[in-house]
């Protein structure tokens, strides 16, 4: 058997730093996930159309913001925003025609504000607020009935397609 090729390429950075030294500060990342892969499917001549070599690509992108204060001593302040977006191709397999495959698609955001209080000797206060929306999209590739065969051949659409899936949240948190 020959190994096929396998790409899997990450890379990003960070950048952070005072807007006004000692008070206020930044500070951002960002961070790419490409993996390329192939999947070789054989409907063992039931489907010759969907025989082959096929690509199976995964992608994830991630970015971090976050912004801090020190209003005083005794006050603090953060605000951070995150948002994680990744793509791939699901049910990919040697007798799995690609007509039968699904498409991910996930996205999710969150927005966090926190402020610290230093109340008193020994007291501290901490307030959090948070938001997040995820997104969930799983798409058929065909409207065509799903065909399973004895010999373990599957073609149309996946059982779990089309869906989707969303997700909403609100966090209050004073301790």
């Amino acid at each position: 058997t020959i190994k096929q090729d396998y790409r899997r390429y990450q890379f990003g950075g960070s950048v952070g730093g005072p807007i006004v030294e000692n008070k206020a500060h930044f500070f951002g990342a960002v961070e790419r996930t490409q993996q390329d892969t192939r999947q070789a499917v054989s409907t063992l001549g039931i489907f010759p159309a969907e025989d082959g070599v096929f690509d199976t690509p995964y992608r994830e992108n991630l970015f971090t913001g976050k912004v801090t204060t020190n209003f005083s001593p005794r006050h603090y302040l953060a605000l951070r925003y995150g948002r994680n977006t990744n793509s791939q191709v699901q049910g990919a397999a040697l007798r799995a025609a690609p007509s039968g495959w699904t498409d991910s698609l996930n996205t999710y955001d969150s927005t966090n504000l926190n402020h610290n209080w230093v109340i008193g000797n020994g007291l501290l206060n901490e307030f959090v607020a948070q938001y997040a929306d995820f997104r969930n999209e799983i798409a058929a590739r065909t409207n065509r009935p799903q065909l399973v065969f004895p010999n373990g051949v599957t073609a149309g659409t996946s059982l779990g397609a089309p869906q989707s899936t969303e997700q909403h949240k609100w966090q209050f948190r004073d301790d």
